[in-house]
C-alpha cells in the first residue's frame, strides 16, 4: 500500500504537470501554422485531459487530429469519458495553476502578459526511469506534445466545442 500512495503523490505533483504543460506548449508552437504560442486557457484544458488516464489513453500519434481523437470516444462507446473532460478541467484548476507557476519559475515556460500566452523556453529531460502509475513521464510528455499539435490546428472556440468545455 505504501508504494501506491507514493505513486499517487508522484502523479499529483504539479512538477509533473509543469513538464507536461511544457511539452504541450512545445507541441503547439512547433505545429502551429504561424509558430504562435497557446493562450493560457489551452493549458487548463490540456491538463484536464492529460490528468485523466482513461482519456489520456486515447491520445496517440496514430490519430492525425483532434477530430479523430473525439471520434475515438464514439467508436469505443466511451462518450461518457468525453463528457467528463469539462469536470476534469474545473477540478484541476488549482493543480494547473501550480504547474504553470512551477514551469515559469524553472524556466520551462514564459508568460507574455499582454497576450496571455505561454511560450516554451528551455530544453528539459525527465530523469530516465521516472514513472507514474506504470506510465513513464516521458511517454506522458509525448502525449502532451501530440495534444499540443492537435490544439494548434484549431482556434479556441473549436477546441472548446469539440470537447464540450464550458468557459
Amino acid at each position: 500500500m505504501g508504494r501506491l500512495v507514493e505513486e499517487v503523490q508522484e502523479w499529483n505533483t504539479p512538477i509533473v504537470g509543469a513538464y507536461l504543460l511544457w511539452q504541450f506548449t512545445n507541441g503547439f508552437v512547433h505545429n502551429h501554422i504561424k509558430g504562435d504560442a497557446p493562450i493560457v486557457i489551452y493549458h487548463f484544458i490540456a491538463c484536464g485531459i492529460l490528468s485523466e488516464p482513461s482519456v489520456c489513453d486515447a491520445i496517440s500519434g496514430h490519430r492525425p487530429n483532434l477530430a479523430s481523437f473525439i471520434r475515438w470516444f464514439s467508436e469505443e462507446r466511451k462518450s461518457d469519458l468525453l463528457a467528463c473532460i469539462n469536470q476534469q478541467v474545473i477540478r484541476n484548476r488549482s493543480y494547473t495553476m501550480k504547474s504553470i507557476d512551477i514551469a515559469v519559475s524553472y524556466g520551462l515556460l514564459a508568460w507574455d502578459i499582454e497576450t496571455a500566452k505561454l511560450f516554451p523556453v528551455t530544453a528539459f529531460r525527465a530523469k530516465k526511469g521516472t514513472s507514474t502509475r506504470g506510465i513513464s513521464v516521458q511517454k506522458l510528455g509525448e502525449k502532451a506534445k501530440i495534444l499540443g499539435k492537435w490544439f494548434s490546428q484549431h482556434d479556441l472556440s473549436t477546441v472548446v466545442a469539440y470537447l464540450g468545455i464550458i468557459l
